[in-house]
């Protein structure tokens, strides 16, 4: 299912997906559909089902950013 998703507080929701590794549920790569603005270690990336906030936490590394 996809799942919006922000990592700024004063950003919309955006489509996005919730990739599991092989540490299990806690911790997660969020895939996200176009490039966010700036998310940053130390913030906090959360996840929506609608309008509904479902998980969260705190980000650990930002990949993939276009230079």
């Amino acid at each position: 299912k996809e799942l919006l998703g922000k990592v700024r507080s004063v950003a919309q929701p955006v489509p996005c997906r919730v990739c599991f590794g092989d540490s299990g549920p806690e911790k997660c790569t969020l895939v996200f559909h176009d490039p966010q603005r700036a998310p940053a270690p130390g913030q906090h990336a959360v996840l929506y089902n609608g309008q509904r906030v479902i998980g969260g936490g705190v980000i650990e590394a930002a990949l993939g950013m276009p230079e």
